[in-house]
């Protein structure tokens, strides 16, 4: 097989054949028509190469082959990389090419492999991630703890901080926290800043009592129509249920879940004004659960909306 010359940018790779056509894109002029001595001349007198090493170039094969140093030494002058501009040439044989692009082939298979690998051991990883934390939920699940009204309030708020997944709420109706207190809503977009999907159910006002229905509808639309919400909204990330319960549940990802007599979404947990009246904290009780088994199940049948 002849053997060609090929150049080989260091900084970006690129690569052009050595030969007759090469030199006159750098040269510059006319040449289509040239005859084998006019191309000589043409070298000599553009290049300033020696006339034995004008003649290699248009014999091409080994005889341009054993002047590479000198041929590249002066494109290295001459003749910017057309990709990035460089002009930090390197010469190559056809074979050598040839090899260099099996050798990267290679690699890149090899990295397939590797990034494949990777994300199967991440799988692993993952799957013995979530059996361990089965295993220590079910542990754990073991002894409940019992909770008053100021571990209540305490226990909501650092959940909906600290929640990775899922914030599921269920209460039997909406109060002012939800749609005056700025507290929370902080947290609840906190929570679905960090990839978390928020879902609110609550029982109506009055299942018979139309007007007061429509109010709360009203009311949950304005609070999803803000604009800090209204793109999760969108998206599903945030979602609100109303049906007929009195029922107050509280679960975080698959860490746990509370089971209380407090409304979360009512009851502030401190002091407060009630029909004019003000009330000191009332007695409030519940168990946080880390048991995986039962939350599972609260959260598959009360919020697979």
């Amino acid at each position: 097989m002849e053997k060609k010359l090929f150049i080989r940018c260091k900084r970006c790779g690129h690569q052009e054949e050595v030969n007759k056509k090469l030199f006159a894109k750098v040269i510059g002029g006319a040449v289509a028509g040239f005859g084998y001595w006019a191309w000589v001349s043409f070298l000599f007198a553009g290049t300033g190469f020696a006339m034995p090493l004008c003649i290699a170039i248009m014999a091409g094969g080994v005889a341009m082959v054993a002047f590479a140093d000198q041929i590249v030494g002066w494109l290295n002058k001459m003749y910017p990389c057309p990709r990035c501009g460089s002009k930090t040439w390197e010469t190559l044989t056809y074979e050598e090419m040839i090899k260099d692009e099996q050798i990267k082939e290679k690699n890149e298979r090899i990295r397939t492999q590797d990034e494949q690998l990777k994300e199967k051991d991440d799988m692993i990883r993952g799957f013995l991630d979530k059996f361990d934390t089965l295993i220590q939920s079910r542990e754990k699940g073991a002894s409940n703890d019992r909770l008053d009204v100021d571990q209540l309030r305490d226990a909501f708020h650092s959940g909906i901080n600290n929640a990775k997944e899922e914030v599921d709420i269920y209460v039997p109706k909406l109060g002012p926290r939800v749609f005056e207190d700025e507290v929370f809503k902080k947290e609840i977009m906190g929570a679905l800043n960090r990839g978390c999907i928020v879902k609110i159910r609550c029982g109506f006002h009055d299942r018979n009592d139309i007007k007061g229905n429509e109010a709360l509808k009203g009311k949950i639309d304005k609070f999803v129509a803000e604009p800090r919400f209204k793109k999760y909204y969108d998206i599903g990330k945030l979602r609100f249920k109303v049906d007929d319960s009195h029922a107050k549940l509280f679960i975080i990802d698959e860490e746990f879940y509370i089971l209380s007599s407090m409304n979360f979404l009512s009851n502030p947990g401190t002091d407060m004004d009630y029909y004019g009246e003000v009330r000191h904290q009332w007695g409030e009780l519940g168990e946080k659960s880390r048991d995986l088994d039962n939350l599972l199940v609260y959260r598959g049948k009360y919020f697979s909306f």
